[in-house]
């Protein structure tokens, strides 16, 4: 019997989902405080505004403009989590890519519109990378990137984040990433 990598992947994807919904349904809610603390004025002017992620909090606190939220979540394996679902997201996206280029029926447009967006992943995925290494190297343990359009989120692993910590990590991907600060989210897990 000969499998196609599509079936592979999909039943690989399938196993990896069953086993995160076990262990969800093992660990039970994780309850996170929201902590809230002013951006100075002069930091808003030079710095632009930064926000803290408060997705995976139940309540989401009020923003305030010219505010850093900074909201703690524990989880020891998100990291490797969100990690692993952001590269299995870019695969399947790179995989539909490749599809189009072995597809003998697809056009020369929609070959060559494959290969650049192709492109443009890598190239996102690299910048990714590099970011989050530089910010491992401002002295956190642990940092993960995800975008969604022209959105980007960041979580870094530490015990508190003052707000002139998130200000220079916004001003990296701001720089890097070329994303306007305000569309660039930090937070922080210990």
């Amino acid at each position: 019997m000969v499998l196609k990598k599509q079936t592979v992947w999909l039943l690989s994807m399938l196993t990896i989902m069953v086993v995160l919904s076990a262990y969800y349904l093992a660990q039970g809610p994780v309850e996170q405080v929201p902590v809230a603390s002013e951006v100075t004025e002069d930091e808003a002017k030079t710095k632009a505004e930064a926000e803290v992620d408060s997705k995976q909090v139940m309540e989401q606190p009020e923003q305030v403009d010219g505010n850093v939220e900074v909201v703690s979540e524990k989880n020891a394996d998100y990291f490797a989590e969100v990690k692993m679902n952001r590269e299995a997201w870019n695969s399947q996206t790179l995989e539909k890519y490749m599809d189009v280029w072995a597809n003998s029926d697809a056009s020369a447009e929609a070959i060559a519109e494959a290969k650049q967006s192709y492109d443009v992943l890598l190239g996102k995925q690299d910048a990714e990378l590099n970011v989050e290494n530089l910010i491992k190297a401002l002295g956190y343990e642990e940092a993960v990137i995800v975008t969604n359009e022209d959105r980007v989120s960041v979580v870094v692993q530490a015990d508190k984040l003052e707000r002139k910590q998130a200000v220079e990590i916004v001003s990296l991907i701001n720089k890097h990433l070329e994303v306007p600060s305000k569309n660039i989210v930090v937070s922080f897990k210990p």
